[in-house]
């Protein structure tokens, strides 16, 4: 063994420390940041369900099939983006991906809600789809390797499922509330 190994060899792991320090401030801070990215996801997956009826459907020359396409497309960039999150996040580190979520996904839902065509919104779509699908696997990752073990399976359970719902039970209640 090299001298560098035999150096490090008396440190504890990150995760020993983490053990030791236990759920605190620093877990409740990362849970809430994740909850929220995970919230604008859940929110941007519904929105286009409760949109749907203020969009120019007639100028752009389609039906309601189009509705089903554009959600379809949403999920389909979510399901690219979630299967090479994962190995994104390995390769380059989980911060450049979330950064890279925010970075894409704010401008693009502007631009998304801004669409003149259906063709611009479709593909804006499939790319958000791809954004949200992103910061899943990186956001769970995150919370698993910040968490304590004692709480750890909790917390990547509840955070994405509360998390989604949250976010479209607000986009629900808002077109409710807007539509009603």
């Amino acid at each position: 063994m090299s001298a560098q190994g035999d150096k490090h060899a008396d440190l504890p792991a990150m995760e020993d420390q983490i053990n030791a320090a236990g759920f605190g401030r620093f877990q409740v801070l990362a849970g809430v940041t994740f909850t929220l990215f995970l919230t604008s996801v859940g929110m941007e997956l519904m929105v286009t369900n409760i949109a749907w009826r203020a969009m120019p459907v007639e100028e752009w020359g389609g039906d309601d099939s189009m509705r089903a396409l554009l959600v379809s497309l949403s999920f389909s960039g979510f399901v690219v983006g979630a299967f090479i999150g994962g190995q994104l996040g390995d390769t380059y580190g989980r911060k450049p991906i979330l950064y890279a979520h925010a970075i894409v996904f704010i401008p693009l839902s502007i631009v998304s809600a801004l669409s003149e065509s259906f063709f611009q919104l479709a593909v804006t779509r499939f790319i958000i789809g791809i954004s949200m699908g992103l910061v899943l696997p990186t956001s769970v990752a995150l919370m698993a390797e910040l968490s304590p073990c004692n709480v750890r399976s909790r917390l990547i359970l509840l955070i994405p499922g509360l998390a989604y719902a949250l976010g479209q039970v607000i986009v629900l209640s808002i077109g409710i509330a807007l539509m009603g």
